[in-house]
């Protein structure tokens, strides 16, 4: 049986949701933005988050799967909302 955390659609969804955090960050925050950063953020915080919660919780039922795109988005917006707030915050010091 396979797990959550080696599912081909899991880490597709993780991916996609990433993508497109990123890219609604990238396009809808104000000020300077680089959306390749925004996008490989926003994918970094959907990967860790989803294959975190999927092997935390260890099942591979349609509820799992849920939770760990719902964490995956979660885990994304905080790391690009923290990388926005470090931006704002390096760009008044100019």
């Amino acid at each position: 049986m396979e797990t959550l955390c080696t599912s081909v659609w899991a880490w597709c969804s993780w991916i996609i949701i990433g993508v497109i955090a990123g890219l609604m960050c990238g396009f809808v925050l104000p000020g300077r933005r680089i959306v390749p950063f925004d996008v490989t953020i926003g994918l970094l915080g959907a990967i860790i988050g989803g294959w975190s919660s999927a092997l935390m919780i260890g099942d591979s039922t349609p509820q799992t799967f849920a939770i760990a795109a719902l964490v995956a988005l979660f885990v994304s917006g905080a790391a690009l909302w923290i990388y926005n707030t470090i931006l704002i915050r390096l760009d008044r010091r100019k």
